[in-house]
């Protein structure tokens, strides 16, 4: 390119060709021909000339070789999510129950009930508007995770009070629920039936039994139906039926090596032997002086007493059954009038599961006693008296 342009600028002071053979051209050759002087000075400003318009030429033209200027530093942006308007946050529920089906998806939203086999779900379909319900067949889900409500979490806390109404609400809507896979509906039934056992009526305790044996028999979970199975037969003891308990409890003990299970069998156990107890005393008033009554008297009151002290003495980390037969101790041992043992027992109780609901029964309990048993040291005693 440079030295096409070189040509086309030189090209006007080139001399006209001429004949070098014709004698009459010589003189006009030589005549034409620029001297040294006057030739160079232009060629060299034309040159000169050149050179600089074929730079700026190729300073113009991009190059692939360069390396283009670093771009200038950018702010980052932050992106800023769309506000959701208040008519919006008021319709959508803080909790959501999630249904998961057999195709692999979820529905989430407010579980109204189920139906004929078909479960009732409020779902927010257009935002800012009330919740749709819309249906889902029951044999399309795999399993269903409640949400834990403030209302349900209060219910399902072992030291709350409930009331009996609340209680057989949350159970009658949850009890259609107890096969389905993760519901929570076996511990919402087991903790009412608990509470309908603990009532003084004996028309309101022998409720649980029914519900006991429903969460038994339909239960998806097989360690909620375990619970069940000890709850029905504590039920049958609350309710007079503690022979129809005792060879099914001996029998859970003999063969099952859970824990939990051992555990609850042996309390079952105990509380089966402790009404008999009572039973027997309140047939033969006179049990102090008659010889044939009293051994078997003394055999119940021991065996009632070894049961309720088992968890504590042999798995006395499990809290909750550990603290319920030691109190069941405590109370036993008041009703046997051996108050010094009864105190020590809920002071054991009251030291080593303050946590426990039954460390306040028991601590009331020791604020009762006379103060000289109060201020008795039965320990004390006890390791004076070992030689």
């Amino acid at each position: 390119m440079l030295f096409r342009l070189l040509i086309l600028l030189l090209s006007p002071l080139r001399p006209p060709l001429l004949h070098p053979f014709s004698p009459s051209n010589k003189l006009a050759a030589h005549q034409a021909r620029p001297s040294s002087k006057n030739f160079l000075a232009p060629l060299c400003l034309l040159s000169a000339s050149a050179i600089l318009l074929a730079s700026n030429l190729q300073a113009q033209q991009p190059s692939s070789n360069l390396t283009p200027p670093p771009a200038p530093p950018t702010t980052p942006q932050t992106h800023t999510p769309p506000s959701t308007s208040q008519s919006e946050e008021d319709s959508l529920p803080l909790n959501l129950d999630v249904i998961f089906l057999r195709n692999g998806r979820t529905a989430e939203g407010s579980i109204a009930g189920m139906d004929a086999g078909v479960i009732r779900l409020q779902k927010i379909v257009i935002p800012g508007q009330p919740p749709a319900t819309i249906t889902i067949p029951r044999s399309e889900v795999e399993r269903i995770e409640f949400a834990l409500t403030p209302e349900l979490k209060e219910f399902l806390t072992p030291t709350s009070q409930p009331d009996l109404f609340a209680a057989a609400r949350l159970w009658g809507f949850h009890e259609k629920f107890l096969p389905i896979p993760r519901s929570i509906a076996a511990k919402v039934g087991l903790r009412y039936a608990n509470l309908l056992l603990q009532n003084p009526n004996p028309a309101i305790r022998s409720r649980s039994f029914e519900i006991f044996q429903n969460i038994e028999k339909n239960a998806w979970n097989s360690a909620d139906r375990a619970l069940a199975q000890s709850g029905r037969l504590r039920s049958l003891i609350a309710t007079g039926r503690a022979a129809e308990a005792v060879s099914e409890a001996e029998a859970l003990a003999e063969k099952n090596e859970d824990p939990a299970i051992l555990i609850e069998s042996k309390l079952i156990l105990a509380s089966a032997a402790e009404s008999e107890l009572r039973n027997l005393e309140t047939k033969n008033p006179r049990w102090q002086e008659d010889k044939f009554i009293r051994p078997e008297r003394d055999r119940l009151y021991n065996r009632a007493l070894d049961f309720y002290l088992f968890p504590y003495l042999f798995f006395g980390t499990e809290i909750e059954s550990a603290s319920q037969g030691l109190w069941s101790a405590v109370q036993l041992y008041q009703h046997n009038g051996e108050l010094p043992q009864a105190r020590e027992a809920a002071r054991d109780l009251v030291t080593i599961y303050p946590e426990s609901p039954y460390a306040q029964k028991a601590s009331r309990f020791l604020e009762s006693l006379p103060k000289e048993i109060q201020q008795e040291d039965y320990e004390t005693h006890a390791q004076n008296a070992i030689p």
